[in-house]
């Protein structure tokens, strides 16, 4: 998790079939996506895209690599703790169903 967290504020650089539209430009340019987080939120729920667009096939695919999830997550020197995962049980990015899992507080 702490690893794939961490991929979201790496710079995406925009350039080929993958260029930024410049609407002031009305064209095509290479441009530099960046995620910042400037501050700690009171709630932080984490939305990770396991799905990847597969230009061989011109189709999306679901990632099936496992992921582990710490009881502890530390950002910006905030500590959160674990309270749900939801998850998509599937085989692939077009079917299946999404489950909860949610922290039993007793």
């Amino acid at each position: 998790l702490e690893n794939a967290f961490a991929a979201c504020f790496h710079d995406e650089l925009l350039q080929g079939d993958n260029q930024y539209f410049c609407t002031a430009c009305d064209k095509k340019m290479d441009a530099t996506r960046v995620t910042k987080l400037s501050s700690a939120p009171t709630v932080l729920n984490l939305q990770l895209l396991r799905y990847v667009y597969d230009k061989n096939f011109g189709d999306k695919r679901k990632l099936k690599t496992s992921l582990s999830f710490p009881s502890t997550l530390t950002v910006l020197g905030e500590s959160y703790r674990l309270t749900s995962v939801l998850y998509h049980k599937g085989g692939s990015a077009h079917g299946g169903h999404y489950v909860a899992e949610v922290l039993d507080w007793e």
